[in-house]
């Protein structure tokens, strides 16, 4: 029952707050990032699943820490789905990230369907570094 309400809670958020909005916050979260992390370092693509249904999917160094982060920050319970190792989690994020521009809800949290899950879990490295080299992003 108590997830049943954030779910609503956030639905609610999402009804009442415009995208212009939205984009213009995480627009200015981006710019910060980028001025923080301007070079290449390697980490971790991770997805998680949380237990309203949205994916999120993000970047680190260390997944465990980030996942608390992230459990401190949202009202949800998530799962670890994947984490696959990158030498540069900016780019390789960036790339990842705009695969599903249709599906995303707010930031980096996605509504995915099954197939979009199951072919992220079937990313490696090599995979990714195939399709960013091939001119694929």
């Amino acid at each position: 029952e108590r997830w049943s309400s954030i779910k609503l809670k956030i639905d609610k958020f999402y009804a009442n707050t415009s995208m212009e909005d939205i984009e213009l916050y995480n627009s200015s979260i981006q710019k910060k990032k980028r001025n923080i992390a301007s070079t290449a370092s390697a980490g971790y693509l991770y997805l998680l699943r949380s237990n309203v249904g949205y994916y999120k999917i993000g970047r680190t160094i260390n997944v465990d820490v980030r996942v608390g982060q992230h459990l401190r920050d949202y009202p949800v319970t998530l799962d670890v789905i994947h984490v696959v190792v990158v030498p540069d989690m900016i780019r390789y994020e960036s790339w990842l990230l705009s695969k599903f521009p249709d599906r995303k809800m707010q930031g980096e949290w996605f509504s995915l369907s099954d197939d979009d899950v199951e072919w992220i879990k079937s990313l490696d490295e090599e995979t990714i570094m195939d399709a960013i080299s091939d001119g694929a992003y």
